[in-house]
């Protein structure tokens, strides 16, 4: 069992980088299903396909885990389980157009930032 103990910043250096990856293997399999089209806009961007991107909403991803980790801080000390905080994550995520909407890269700035 990985634990963690440290604050919300050492947290997100640590930690975050692999929970993320976690959480862009299933987007990206959900990119695939969608044709690579813009949810937003209907640009077809299987011809660009690294500027489609997977756009959080209505909270984004930091918030989402922050809300995650409040259940596991004492004072500004986390401390947890990181297996079962990814497996949160990862339940959040699922399915992922609960909690993402796929658009290109243009509309991802312009309406979900």
């Amino acid at each position: 069992m990985a634990k963690f103990e440290g604050t919300y910043r050492e947290f997100k250096t640590h930690c975050m980088a692999s929970i993320t990856n976690k959480v862009q293997s299933i987007a990206k399999k959900e990119k695939e299903k969608r044709n690579y089209i813009c949810e937003n806009c209907n640009k077809n961007m299987s011809k660009d396909k690294l500027n489609y991107q997977a756009a959080h909403y209505p909270d984004s991803r930091i918030k989402i885990v922050e809300e995650i980790l409040e259940k596991y801080k004492l004072n500004d000390i986390i401390l947890c389980d990181l297996n079962k905080v990814q497996k949160e994550f990862i339940e959040i995520h699922t399915p992922i157009t609960n909690v993402c909407k796929f658009v290109c890269k243009t509309c991802h700035k312009l309406e979900f930032k």
